[in-house]
């Protein structure tokens, strides 16, 4: 039989002892009789010494509550430490399954997150040709964990991205960003949200890789936004060949420069300036001039372009709204040859001067308003007469203009308008 190692005292029986001169002592027993072993070694089985408080009892073994509570606690602990430690990773993985969802494969990579701050980069679409990639991007943002009312969870409060690379695709009067086209017709169509824009969003070294009905443009430039509105674009176009369904030409390079200004009349306003050059320019189709009776086949060679535009653009929830509104514009073009209706121009200087209500939508949109025109060639032929240092010009014209995706623009111009020629032969 075994006998337990230990027995405290109220598992051991006691039982009084007599000794001769009238002493006595109590011996405990265990149930069955047999003497308790003491773990200090006294078989006799005396009792232990009492201490201040009584006898002291030995320790229970297993874990204690006590204990569960700090395991508990180590255990968070550790397990927060990991998940401090992947919290790039998880991030990465996290913005790869959303971008997912939207039918976007990418691959995100974070160098940075901390509580308020994020750097990283991103690619979108097949490794070989990404419909998007980001060098780098840069992010601020201010937790509100206990935000209410519809407001994000992280408000965002500064963005900066290093040379982002966008394909896409203008192609039979619809715009395409690949396997971004889900995620852009979400944004669009998503209902205003109720979280301030971030305050800065700065674009450096930004590259545009446009597929058209006629060709292939690239972009190149830089732009930054100030609570949501643009505050200033740079964007140039390298020198390509475009031909298409209605001409073709060579682009030897342009350049456009936009801003936010305030003006007195109109308020805020975008000022656009744009400039290219061209040459060997061929244009064929129905005469976009409503009252012309012919085709209209025009050439334009060793041409240049301007435009100097004051655009609306006013705070509106409609994307296409805010470019609504009360415009202005000058546009100039030098050409040393030019062919229009079966007529010869050689060196040709004009400038077209517009003050009226500029329409923008998706599909369609187009200008109503008063025009001024002043035109001059050096020559022109057309079949038998010649005629030196002609010009035309028109103070006060009445001037319509409509396009829409898919069709031929349409200019509508009255008024009363003059011209002359120094010899006419």
């Amino acid at each position: 039989m075994t006998y337990p190692t230990s027995l405290n005292d109220d598992e051991a029986l006691w039982f009084p002892v007599s000794m001769s001169g009238s002493d006595s002592f109590s011996r405990p027993t265990g149930v069955d009789g047999a003497p308790p072993v003491s773990a200090s070694g006294d078989d006799i089985g005396a009792p232990r010494p009492r201490g201040p408080g009584g006898p002291q009892r030995p320790r229970k073994s297993g874990v204690r509550a006590s204990s569960w509570l700090w395991l508990t606690l180590w255990g968070a602990t550790a397990a927060g430490v990991v998940a401090y430690a992947a919290r790039r990773e998880i991030a990465a993985e996290m913005v790869q399954g959303w971008l997912a969802a939207q039918g976007a494969h990418a691959r995100a990579h974070f160098d940075t997150l901390t509580l308020s701050h994020a750097e990283g980069s991103l690619l979108i679409g097949p490794a070989d040709k990404p419909d998007f990639s980001l060098d780098r991007f840069d992010i601020d943002y201010r937790l509100t964990p206990f935000a209410r009312g519809g407001l994000p969870l992280a408000q965002v409060t500064r963005v900066h991205l290093v040379h982002p690379v966008m394909q896409a695709s203008f192609t039979g009067g619809r715009l395409h960003f690949g396997s971004l086209d889900k995620l852009v017709d979400n944004v669009l169509s998503a209902p205003p949200s109720k979280a301030p824009p971030p305050r800065d969003v700065i674009v450096e070294d930004a590259m545009l890789r446009l597929t058209t009905d006629y060709g292939a443009l690239r972009g190149r430039g830089a732009l930054s936004l100030h609570d949501g509105r643009l505050a200033a674009l740079n964007l140039s176009l390298p020198a390509t060949h475009l031909s298409g369904p209605r001409g073709e030409g060579d682009l030897n390079g342009a350049q456009i420069l936009a801003r936010a200004v305030a003006t007195a009349q109109n308020g805020e306003q975008l000022h656009i300036q744009a400039h290219l050059n061209g040459d060997g320019a061929r244009f064929g189709g129905a005469s976009p001039v409503e009252t012309a009776d012919a085709a209209a086949d025009a050439a334009l060679d060793d041409f240049s372009v301007s435009l100097d535009l004051l655009a609306p653009y006013r705070k509106s929830k409609a994307f296409f709204d805010a470019f609504s509104g009360a415009a202005e514009a000058r546009i100039t073009l030098h050409a040393g040859h030019a062919v229009l209706n079966g007529a010869d121009i050689g060196g040709v200087d004009a400038a077209l001067a517009l003050a009226g209500a500029l329409q923008s939508g998706e599909k369609a949109g187009g200008f109503n308003g008063a025009a001024q025109l002043d035109a001059q060639a050096r020559t022109v032929t057309a079949g038998d007469w010649q005629a030196a240092q002609a010009r035309l010009h028109g103070d006060k014209l009445a001037l319509k203009a409509a396009f829409a995706a898919g069709a031929a623009p349409t200019l509508i111009v009255n008024g009363p308008m003059g011209g002359g020629a120094a010899r006419l032969t």
